[in-house]
């Protein structure tokens, strides 16, 4: 499985786990940008929740973006384990997560 689409799975899966009864099964992932910044060891990526629900959307982001931190922080822990990508990763980012439909 391509790099990309394992982290949009990871970030899904914590989504999932973490809010297993607010939200179904109604979410996707989307890995917008994958790119390893020059002479370092870090992979920026960009991504965005799409909720099938509007109602959702709020859910997911948490109050304060608690939520949002929470998912995002338990995917890089996951992420920084995966033997082809480089130890220090940033996932959901400030300023880099988006959440739309």
């Amino acid at each position: 499985m391509p790099e990309k689409e394992l982290v949009a799975e990871v970030i899904r899966e914590k989504a999932l786990l973490f809010m297993r009864d607010e939200i179904p099964h109604g979410i996707a992932v989307v890995v917008e940008r994958f790119k390893e910044r020059p002479g370092t060891d870090l992979v920026d990526i960009d991504v965005n929740i799409y909720c099938e629900r509007e109602s959702h959307k709020g859910m997911v982001i948490g109050k304060g973006g608690a939520m949002l931190k929470k998912i995002a922080s338990a995917a890089r822990t996951d992420c920084e384990e995966f033997p082809r990508l480089p130890r220090q990763l940033t996932v959901l980012g400030e300023g880099q997560s988006r959440l739309a439909r």
